[in-house]
């Protein structure tokens, strides 16, 4: 309720609640839209919100990062030095964990980040605002996960990571983040990656050798 004051929504928290329940008790399927990085939000106060979205059973989940346009509301409070927004990892990092656990819950999530436009790009001062905003989610959820398997690596292991093509930008990152990430952690030479352009987009196949494979023909 403190960010919904501080955002001037117009109605609480319950009044949220009570309606997703009337809509689904009418048969109607019902999307709810979250905004990481509203005025007064705390990393503790978020990750309760996306709990208690969770606990409605959602049909969908849209995640949109608060960004600061121009002649706003929020722009005053910007520009006053009361508000300030999220950085972009800081952005990347609460969307990531918002997915993570509506992925496990079973709740799609069908958007994160805006949908870029010239005439949006145009009313940004401030926020964090990426065109691929969503590839850069996915990028960190990407590197979190291959994390994991490296972590998980006998001395002298090697792992061989497949994956599908359309995947590669993600897992890569932006300007190669993911694979700095990784060297800079020591993992630099101690897995493959493989391409396989009939998997499935999302898929990830791991396999554990005491060698690297042999380069591709």
């Amino acid at each position: 309720d403190r960010v919904l004051l501080a955002a001037r929504r117009g109605h609480t928290a319950a009044d949220s609640r009570r309606a997703v329940e009337l809509l689904q008790q009418a048969g109607i399927a019902v999307g709810i839209q979250l905004m990481p990085g509203l005025p007064k939000e705390t990393h503790r106060s978020f990750i309760a919100g996306i709990r208690r979205t969770i606990a409605l059973a959602p049909a969908l989940v849209r995640l949109y990062p608060a960004i600061v346009l121009r002649d706003t509301g929020l722009d005053a409070e910007w520009q006053a030095g009361r508000y300030r927004p999220l950085s972009l990892n800081q952005a990347v990092a609460k969307t990531a964990r918002a997915k993570e656990l509506l992925a496990a819950a079973g709740i799609r999530v069908i958007r994160m980040g805006l949908q870029p436009s010239a005439e949006l790009e145009a009313e940004i001062v401030a926020g964090p605002y990426h065109p691929a905003f969503g590839e850069c989610v996915q990028s960190r959820l990407w590197f979190k996960r291959i994390r994991r398997r490296l972590a998980g690596l006998a001395e002298g292991e090697h792992l061989t990571i497949r994956i599908s093509g359309r995947d590669r930008s993600a897992i890569v990152g932006r300007h190669r983040t993911t694979l700095r990430r990784l060297a800079a952690l020591g993992y630099a030479g101690r897995y493959t990656l493989q391409e396989d352009r009939r998997a499935v987009r999302g898929s990830v196949e791991y396999v554990v050798s005491q060698s690297p494979p042999p380069p591709a023909a």
